[in-house]
């Protein structure tokens, strides 16, 4: 196996995987994700030795990503200043992830490989989310979402929600975020199997058992968007198949409000939703945007006084209105450059962080990722076949 298979190899298998890997604490100051992107890099080093002696360019790539990289670099370097040993870290881990987007995504992203890992540990959780709900509710015994041997991340890892079940993540929405990432991937795989049909409602249901209404928001909007790119780019489609494609989705949806329904997880959703224990939570902090110092530039990824900030709010908070300017300079760019089926993920993504702040944390190495290598399929017009995808990334290799 060359250095850059080695290379390629490692990236796409840690990509999925990191998420998990934050949970964890190597020791007090870095987590098992830290220890993996180390890994990755000193790789990265013996490939561009490599790369150096046969005379090859070493290329970066992603344009629309210099504002919103340049907004980064310069709190990370004002960071300096700030004797905070947490501060220094979170700017450096962020900075981490945007760099290693830009550095390994076009050449050493196996779309292929990232994407089965991601599909077995989306089923893998799913199937513990289930017996983590059955022992919930017949024996009243709440399975670990982590691993006891291990030191947690965050004590709120640890936190037992009676009502809820988080499968292998920190919460229940970091479970859904993940898994809908998984679902759609396998939605706009135009030679997806009818195994994979059976795999995402496997997904969906485990997303709705989770009692996470920010999955059930996600679901939604994703099924409408499906719905658009369907009859956007599907030209001809023959009665019978419309019919059995409508009779399944009733069939399906039945199957789902049943389960939410006698489950209780209705009357905990409704409550969660009108009471505002959720949303109050997610939304009200744009109230607090106008007292805001220094909004034009930010104030840096110091500590928020706030108990919660969504992505909008804590991107204007940490990087001012440049900075928001430029994550929509970037949103725009995935967009343009996406195939039509990835414009998906793009829209999901940029709508999680209305409400949720999924843009800083490790779920953005994930979605950046399989959005950003798709720009190589941009003549592609719906995605052919995961086989097809992996012939593509040998020629970007080779390239």
């Amino acid at each position: 196996m060359t250095k850059k298979c080695l290379l390629t190899s490692y990236y796409s298998v840690f990509v999925p995987m990191v998420i998990i890997l934050n949970m964890y604490k190597f020791n007090s100051i870095f987590t098992f994700a830290d220890i993996g992107f180390f890994i990755l890099y000193i790789i990265y080093i013996f490939n561009c030795i490599f790369n150096f002696a046969s005379n090859t360019k070493i290329k970066l790539s992603y344009n629309e990503m210099i504002p919103f990289f340049i907004c980064v670099i310069y709190w990370f370097i004002y960071s300096f200043d700030n004797l905070d040993i947490n501060i220094f870290f979170r700017n450096a881990r962020y900075l981490l992830y945007l760099l290693t987007i830009v550095l390994y995504t076009k050449k050493y992203f196996d779309y292929s490989l990232a994407f089965k890992v991601y599909k077995y540990i989306a089923i893998s959780s799913t199937l513990y989310l289930f017996i983590q709900y059955i022992f919930r509710n017949l024996f009243g015994v709440y399975l670990l979402n982590y691993l006891p041997f291990l030191e947690v991340s965050s004590k709120g890892i640890m936190q037992i929600i009676p009502v809820r079940c988080k499968s292998i993540f920190a919460e229940p929405s970091q479970y859904a975020i993940y898994t809908m990432g998984a679902i759609c991937l396998m939605l706009i795989n135009s030679n997806k199997t009818k195994l994979e049909n059976i795999y995402i409602l496997i997904l969906i249901i485990g997303i709705l058992l989770s009692g996470s209404t920010t999955g059930i928001a996600i679901i939604i909007l994703g099924g409408i968007l499906y719905g658009i790119y369907l009859i956007k780019n599907v030209k001809k489609v023959k009665r019978k198949k419309i019919i059995r494609l409508i009779f399944l989705s009733i069939i399906s949806a039945s199957i789902v409000f049943l389960i939410i329904f006698y489950s209780g997880m209705l009357n905990y959703i409704t409550y969660r939703v009108s009471e505002g224990s959720s949303a109050d939570a997610r939304f009200s902090s744009y109230e607090l945007i106008n007292s805001f110092s220094n909004k034009l530039c930010g104030n840096g990824m110091i500590d928020i006084e706030a108990d919660y900030y969504n992505g909008v709010v804590r991107c204007i908070y940490y990087f001012g209105y440049l900075g928001i300017i430029s994550w929509i300079v970037l949103t725009l760019g995935q967009l343009r450059k996406s195939y039509k089926g990835n414009k998906i993920l793009v829209v999901i993504f940029f709508s999680l962080n209305i409400g949720t702040e999924v843009l800083f944390g490790t779920q953005m190495l994930i979605w950046f990722s399989f959005i950003m290598k798709s720009y190589s399929f941009k003549d592609v017009t719906l995605l052919r076949s995961i086989d097809d995808i992996q012939v593509m990334d040998c020629q970007d290799n080779e390239s």
